[in-house]
């Protein structure tokens, strides 16, 4: 136990340093690209209708080098999404894995687990924060371990149908009112004050279908997604910054002559 616990504590100390450095990087980046007036986001958006979410970004003159300085050595996690717009949720990634850490650290051997998870799930909920998709997720491991332990037979149904209902609910609109809500698919679904909310329990039921099938997982396991794995979170990180300079750059120069959808072809193909 002591050795299990020793790897965990030592997990939870590198976290930090394994996640800064695409931070900083990406934050040099869009820095710079800011600087140099190469963002062309802002004369798109209103060609793409992508207004005003789109629009949005880079507007203004960009902070100072002090500023940005003490940002990206400081404050990396608490303000990247200023510069880069994805980063903003760094700071929900750093502090669920070192929930998630502290979880398995404390209680993660203790049969009990169950009665200290649950309530926390309940509390991340009532309380409308993304931390609940890390109590989710740890609820789908304890599922599987008990599961293994049981040596259960899950039905291959059970998988299909969660993934289905989990993309569904999943694709709830990103931005909701009671009002939209009400003239969508998802009126089947009561309105939530909290509507994020439904895209980490759709997160949530796609993570067990692909925790309880052994085919899902052989999919998972196959070599070129494992590639495309090793550089995800690379591309998630610099993908925003591609689309507002060098997407957006070519989407402005085709569409005179192409249009939208052959400019929104060629520039996303690039």
């Amino acid at each position: 136990r002591s050795d299990v616990r020793s790897r965990i504590l030592g997990s939870a100390l590198k976290r930090p340093f394994r996640l800064v450095g695409m931070v900083w990087f990406s934050m040099i980046m869009a820095y710079i690209l800011q600087r140099l007036g190469w963002y062309f986001n802002d004369e798109i958006a209103p060609l793409t209708t992508s207004v005003p979410w789109f629009q949005y970004y880079w507007t203004g003159r960009a902070p100072s080098i002090p500023v940005f300085l003490f940002d990206l050595l400081f404050r990396p996690f608490e303000r990247g999404g200023i510069y880069n717009q994805p980063l903003w949720m760094m700071s929900v990634e750093l502090s669920g894995s070192m929930l998630t850490f502290a979880y398995l650290f404390l209680v993660g051997d203790r049969r009990w687990r169950l009665a200290v998870l649950l309530p926390v799930i309940v509390f991340f909920w009532m309380t409308q924060t993304y931390h609940v998709g890390f109590a989710l997720g740890i609820l789908c491991g304890e599922i599987l371990k008990i599961v293994t332990d049981r040596n259960l037979k899950i039905n291959w149904m059970i998988p299909f149908i969660l993934f289905l209902l989990g993309w569904m609910i999943g694709s709830y609109p990103l931005v909701s009112n009671e009002t939209l809500h009400n003239n969508t698919i998802f009126s089947l679904l009561p309105f939530i004050q909290f509507f994020q909310g439904y895209h980490v329990i759709g997160g949530a039921m796609i993570l067990l279908a692909a925790t309880l099938s052994p085919w899902f997982q052989s999919k998972l396991n196959e070599d070129w997604l494992g590639s495309l794995g090793h550089i995800s979170y690379s591309i998630f990180t610099l993908h925003f910054l591609v689309l507002g300079s060098f997407s957006s750059f070519v989407y402005l120069a085709l569409y005179e002559k192409m249009g939208h959808h052959g400019a929104a072809w060629i520039s996303i193909g690039l």
